[in-house]
């Protein structure tokens, strides 16, 4: 199993559950502000770009899934099998300007929905996802951003050696 396999099967996993969040919330100016569906990036988020402003650019990546793979391990049984594991992380931003503290529920929102896409959809055509899942909401107060996190593990088996037939 290649880690960024895993992550691009996850990302296609996640993307049905997340493209039908739409969340709006108040601006300062009191102005309706509708944010569109996340995106979700692979490893980091994408670079800003030269022309853009810090407020153009949080305007332009949030809301964001940012899929991760930390650590993993491969454990190889008596029998000579193994099965490989992938922590993913998945990251959420929420950029919510108004007083109205619509973030933290935006970031729970999107973490319900990706506790959905696993529970529904376990297995992927290289893995399969435990249904353990672990999240936290950010208790920080960084308004206007807001953060959370949800924690999967994917497993692979890995063919033996009497499969190959050596």
């Amino acid at each position: 199993m290649s880690i960024q396999g895993t992550l691009d099967e996850v990302k296609a996993m996640l993307e049905p559950y997340v493209n039908g969040f739409i969340s709006g919330g108040r601006d300062f100016e009191g102005m309706f502000v509708q944010r569109h569906a996340p995106a979700v990036f692979l490893n980091d988020l994408r670079p800003p770009m030269l022309e853009e402003t810090e407020e153009e650019y949080a305007q332009n990546i949030y809301p964001y899934i940012l899929l991760r793979a930390p650590s993993g391990s491969v454990e190889t049984d008596e029998i000579d099998a193994a099965e490989n594991s992938i922590t993913i992380i998945a990251v959420i931003g929420i950029h919510a300007p108004g007083e109205d503290m619509q973030g933290e529920r935006d970031v729970c929102d999107l973490i319900d929905r990706i506790i959905n896409a696993v529970q529904e959809n376990p297995c992927t055509e290289r893995c399969r996802i435990d249904t353990k899942v672990n999240w936290v909401v950010d208790e920080e107060d960084t308004h206007p951003y807001y953060h959370g996190a949800v924690t999967l593990t994917a497993y692979d088996r890995l063919a033996t050696r009497a499969e190959y037939d050596i």
